[in-house]
């Protein structure tokens, strides 16, 4: 699943943990599903999109631009680049899970 509004639900993991903990007896938490996710650059900030590539994984985020919706922004390869992470997982972003994701996409 590619979650596209990266910017909220990654912040909420540990509140939905405990607010499924507090109503269910038996669940497989949100922080467990979420791993399974994969999300868009699109933050319009540095320090989120750190955290997310920081709690996720470069792996697990896909370069987006929101382009040509009022969002979108040029400047999303610029954004990724400027990341402090290494450089094999700023490839990644930029062309690895699209890659892995379109395999075999005829």
């Amino acid at each position: 699943m590619l979650y596209p509004t990266s910017d909220d639900l990654a912040y909420l993991l540990a509140r939905e943990d405990a607010e499924i903990r507090k109503w269910f007896l038996v669940y497989q938490p949100p922080a467990e599903t979420i791993r399974t996710f994969y999300w868009d650059t699109i933050l319009h900030s540095k320090p989120q999109l750190e955290f997310l590539v920081q709690e996720f994984g470069a792996a697990h985020v896909i370069l987006g631009s929101d382009y040509p919706y009022d969002m979108g922004t040029f400047e999303c390869a610029r954004q990724v680049k400027a990341l402090s992470c290494g450089e094999l997982d700023k490839v990644t972003m930029l062309n690895g899970i699209v890659q892995k994701l379109l395999a075999g996409v005829k």
